[in-house]
């Protein structure tokens, strides 16, 4: 997983979706990709669970 805001250069102007963004690089190995779309969503949804501690 990478960062979006690498893939926005020369924006005239702030656009919030760059920093909302991310890109995966997709790997030969469908498993991989699984895995790292699996890894994505545990720390989607630990972060939802921080969030609505802090509340």
């Amino acid at each position: 997983m990478v960062p979006g805001d690498h893939f926005f250069p020369g924006l005239a102007q702030d656009w919030p979706h760059t920093r909302q963004c991310m890109r995966m690089n997709y790997v030969p190995d469908p498993a991989l990709i699984e895995r790292g779309v699996q890894i994505l969503a545990e720390e989607v949804e630990r972060a939802y669970c921080e969030a609505a501690l802090r509340e």
